[in-house]
């Protein structure tokens, strides 16, 4: 709370002022103090320069001593009449005693002449004479601060007490003034420092509340539009913007970002529209792309449908031609089976065989039956002795004609075999 407070413009402004304040108290103090000073100097320097010239007539008289044209006791008389006479100012007077408190002059109180006085004290309890003579003897001459009563007065008052220690005849002469008048100069002078230290306070505290209401008040506005903005409301006008200074600048940067702000809104809300239209799109685009898989599961699935279904027709065929190249092979099978028989008998020579069987076979089993046929025709012929060839020769050509014949049938059956084991479809 404290910080808070703190933290704010205006008291920040009267700090200012305070401390303006304090710093001007101190400084009239300082300078009263130094105007006590300079006056209480001023007075020494004064008594000062008369003692010292009561004492240079002393000095005269005691040249005349030393001369020889008086003696001791008479300039010592003289010196106490000159002194007694002597006056300055309104109401100066001088005094004089001896290191042993002993009083030579005291115009004010003659009866005190010749008398012991080092028992004599001012109401705060001083011994004057005593502190006196320490002050004289210990540098040769001095001033001491003590109260007294005036002549024309019993009341005791502040009193500076000025001695000189005039040596040749161990003389304390002095004088003194009282400070009444310089007390009345310094409380005049403090009645009228306070006085314009608080009508300058009061100058400042005036002048520093209309510069923090010409500052905060405004500050204050601009604050409150800014609120108002964050809350969103982007169309009032900003306040102060005609002003000068700082505070019109500030406006002015708040009204720019104002205007920014607005600008803002018209694109977010077009933004949004957009947004909006591409959303739509894309749910359009969604649709016509879950609507296009639809489509496209739907024609795969006829797809898969339509494989499965000739999948079917080629597993039929293939089972049809399976059934067939097995039918086949069976009756090749038979075919090689007989014409392996019919051969053998053949080849064991029994040229009686006749192959009138009618075979539905491939081309290659009936090369074998026109081999065998033929090659039966040929064994017959050469022994029967065609051509009028001898027996010897038709029997060599018969017997060569076989070989090669029968070479060709086995090659027919190599094939035939092949072809009746030939590749199976899975």
């Amino acid at each position: 709370m404290l910080r808070a407070r703190l933290s704010k413009l205006s008291t920040r402004f009267y700090g200012i002022v305070a401390l303006a304040t304090a710093l001007m108290a101190i400084l009239a103090y300082a300078l009263l103090n130094l105007a006590v000073e300079n006056a209480y100097e001023m007075r020494n320097l004064h008594l000062r320069d008369v003692s010292e010239t009561a004492v240079s007539m002393l000095g005269d008289l005691e040249k005349e001593v030393t001369a020889g044209r008086m003696s001791r006791q008479e300039a010592q008389a003289e010196g106490q009449r000159l002194l007694s006479d002597l006056r300055y100012g309104d109401s100066g007077y001088f005094f004089a005693f001896d290191s042993n408190h002993v009083i030579e002059v005291l115009p004010t109180k003659p009866e005190w002449v010749g008398k012991d006085k080092s028992d004599v004290k001012d109401v705060n309890g001083i011994p004057i004479y005593v502190e006196l003579v320490k002050v004289a003897l210990k540098d040769g001459k001095g001033s001491l601060i003590y109260h007294f009563t005036k002549p024309d007065s019993d009341v005791a008052e502040a009193k500076i007490g000025y001695v000189v220690h005039f040596e040749p005849w161990d003389w304390i002469v002095g004088t003194g003034s009282y400070v009444a008048d310089i007390e009345a100069d310094l409380a005049l002078l403090n009645k009228v420092s306070f006085t314009v230290l608080g009508i300058s306070l009061l100058v400042l505290l005036i002048c520093s509340g209309v510069d923090v209401r010409s500052v905060t008040a405004p500050l204050s506005a601009l604050i409150n539009r800014m609120a108002g903005m964050c809350d969103g409301d982007h169309e009032t006008d900003v306040p102060h913007t005609a002003a000068r200074g700082e505070i019109g600048q500030m406006a002015r940067s708040i009204d720019v970002f104002r205007h920014a702000l607005v600008e803002r809104a018209r694109l977010e809300h077009e933004q949004v529209a957009k947004d909006a239209e591409l959303a739509r799109e894309r749910e359009e685009a969604l649709q016509h792309k879950l609507d296009m898989e639809a489509q496209q599961a739907q024609e795969a699935e006829q797809r898969r449908a339509d494989e499965a279904r000739h999948q079917a027709e080629r597993e039929e065929q293939r089972a049809m031609a399976e059934a067939e190249r097995e039918r086949n092979r069976k009756e090749q099978a038979g075919v090689v089976a007989f014409l392996s028989q019919s051969l053998k008998g053949m080849s064991d020579g029994d040229l009686s065989i006749r192959i009138e069987q009618v075979f539905l076979a491939p081309s290659c089993v009936c090369d074998v039956i026109r081999v065998t046929a033929t090659y039966g025709e040929g064994n017959n012929a050469a022994k029967n002795g065609q051509g009028g060839e001898t027996d010897k020769d038709v029997a060599d050509d018969g017997h060569a004609a076989a070989l090669t014949r029968t070479n060709r049938l086995d090659q027919c059956l190599s094939r035939a075999n092949s072809r009746s084991r030939g590749p199976r479809s899975p």
